[in-house]
């Protein structure tokens, strides 16, 4: 199950960017939802997405069990459009591609 975040460029915010759709999909395939995403919503319109997988499965560092949770798209993303354009998602400056695929 992977998340999708669609945002638009936009210098009225602060951090030049707004929020325009946040979808789950029940697809286990995110080349088939890079593909969706980027056929609808364009690069040159200043649309950017994050595909990142909804649930994480993490370590309870008291007992040792584990657990599912939903992960914060900011920290674990799978695929970002910015990818294309050559900028990093992680720290927006243009750097090299492996920094995209955490």
């Amino acid at each position: 199950m992977y998340t999708v975040e669609v945002y638009k460029r936009d210098r009225r915010s602060k951090l030049g960017e707004r929020l325009v759709r946040k979808t789950d999909h029940s697809s286990h395939d995110p080349k088939l939802l890079e593909h969706l995403y980027s056929t609808t919503y364009f690069v040159r319109d200043g649309y950017r997405f994050k595909i990142y997988e909804t649930m994480v499965t993490r370590k309870n560092l008291m007992t040792g069990n584990e657990y599912q949770e939903r992960a914060v798209g900011s920290i674990i993303p799978k695929l970002t459009s910015d990818w294309i354009r050559g900028r990093c998602c992680i720290c927006k400056i243009f750097c090299h591609p492996h920094h995209v695929s955490v």
